[in-house]
């Protein structure tokens, strides 16, 4: 009996799983509860996500409000931590109680695809014409099940759970003397959330071709309404470079060790674990190969030069052209900016010829050879 008063307020709170049918979640007519059909197996699948949840009362002791096949439905959020593929060691639980109070548990992994912690929240009691905010502490447990999964790259996602809550006493606070209280429930329940998809990969890059220097930008995004991008991986296909090869910097600048085709590659995983990768081709120019050919002019001592030299791979065209003759002796003319120019030399014997050009990034290059006029 209850001392003359005394009374209890009680807030029941719950745990998580799938909205099983209805037939099997209606409410009880009575305090005998039916038996229940054998649940699947449990998985290991990441648990993420909102859930929504219906809790069947199993046991009612002195908690107003609340009797034994009395449904409830809630919400519940999930987000894992340390996580390798489908298995999580840990798992925060958002859970939502009576009257809109939410609540944080941590649950850890006990068995494949089981997750148990504990609990506790207060009750507020009415006791001699005073309110006690913490007039009753109620301890719980909840141990999660997961029951189904989809497969994404891989990892397994939980879609359908169960769970069993138990709070079997709850302390006293007051002056007032109270009869036994505690309760039970089990749940069931399915993701309300979407499955998750990978994220989005992309990037973008400013080469210097100067200095054969490359700027990329990540692009990168979450998928709609999906988790954060947590890691990025660069490959820059280049691996002479050594340890330059590779960086995780969100936008890093790599020097290619030399002229070449280069496949870039950028992945990007995201806290649910699911990776997107993109690729992109950069050909690094380097720099213009020079080359000339030298033809006598008949009996004379004039040669006419032609420029023979090309660009780099796929690089700019050249722009400019600087001769030196080797031959002093003829002043001002022993040089020329011409592309295909031509000298009269002013002395016998060898002469070493000089051809330096450049191209549209300002890279040069030089060759030189003997004329014998």
């Amino acid at each position: 009996m209850r001392p003359r008063g005394t009374a209890v307020i009680a807030v029941f709170a719950v745990a998580l799983c799938v909205a099983a049918p209805p037939e099997a979640v209606a409410h009880a007519k009575s305090r005998k509860q039916a038996h229940a059909p054998a649940l699947p197996a449990a998985i290991d699948a990441r648990p993420t996500g909102t859930f929504a949840m219906l809790a069947y009362v199993t046991s009612a002791m002195n908690v107003p409000g609340e009797h034994v096949g009395q449904s409830l439905r809630r919400r519940w959020a999930l987000s894992p931590e340390s996580c390798a593929e489908s298995v999580c060691e840990a798992l925060n639980l958002d859970r939502e109680r009576s009257a809109g109070v939410t609540e944080l548990l941590a649950l850890r992994r006990v068995a494949v695809g089981t997750y148990t912690g504990t609990g506790s929240f207060y009750v507020p009691l009415r006791c001699k014409n005073r309110t006690y905010t913490h007039g009753s502490r109620a301890p719980y447990r909840i141990t999660l099940t997961i029951r189904s999964a989809v497969t994404v790259q891989d990892i397994g996602f939980a879609r359908t759970i169960t769970a069993a809550y138990q709070n079997s006493t709850r302390s006293d606070s007051t002056p007032c003397v109270l009869d036994p209280s505690h309760d039970a429930a089990r749940y069931s329940g399915s993701a309300s959330s979407a499955v998750p998809t990978p994220p989005v990969a992309g990037f973008s890059t400013q080469l210097n071709g100067a200095t054969d220097n490359a700027a990329f930008t990540d692009t990168s995004a979450p998928a709609a309404d999906g988790a954060p991008i947590v890691s990025t991986q660069w490959s820059f296909g280049d691996p002479a470079s050594g340890a330059s090869d590779n960086s995780t910097e969100p936008s890093p600048s790599h020097n290619f060790s030399g002229p070449g085709v280069y496949t870039v590659t950028l992945t990007v995983t995201d806290a649910d674990g699911l990776i997107a990768t993109s690729t992109q081709q950069i050909v690094v120019s380097g720099p213009p190969h020079a080359a000339f050919a030298a033809t006598a002019q008949g009996m004379t001592e004039t040669f006419a030069f032609t420029d023979e030299s090309t660009p780099g791979l796929d690089g700019p065209a050249i722009v400019s052209w600087s001769w030196n003759f080797g031959d002093p002796g003829s002043g001002s003319q022993n040089t020329s900016t011409e592309e295909n120019p031509s000298h009269a030399f002013t002395v016998p014997g060898p002469h070493t010829v000089t051809l330096t050009v450049t191209d549209g990034d300002g890279l040069t290059a030089t060759t030189e050879r003997q004329v014998t006029p």
